[in-house]
């Protein structure tokens, strides 16, 4: 028992990183997709709208893949039972 609870602690990673990351790849292919929307579909739009659109989305995707990735052992386990 005390083998698998090291086995699991040494292969945990801070929810903090996860968001790091996933701010750091996300925030450019985000900004890109809507400058293209953006600019195809509402040439009137205000830049702070669209700002603000990307920083509330790039948090969004970080924070589900986090979510995702600490609740991998639990589906996995569900899938093996």
């Amino acid at each position: 028992m005390e083998e698998k609870n090291i086995e699991m602690n040494a292969n945990q990673v801070e929810f903090s990183e996860y968001l790091k990351y996933g701010l750091l790849f996300c925030i450019p292919f985000v900004g890109i997709f809507m400058a293209i929307n953006v600019k195809r579909c509402h040439p009137n739009q205000n830049i702070r709208n669209f700002a603000y659109a990307q920083i509330i989305l790039s948090i969004v995707m970080s924070t589900m893949a986090a979510v995702m990735k600490m609740a991998q052992p639990m589906i996995m386990d569900l899938i093996q039972k």
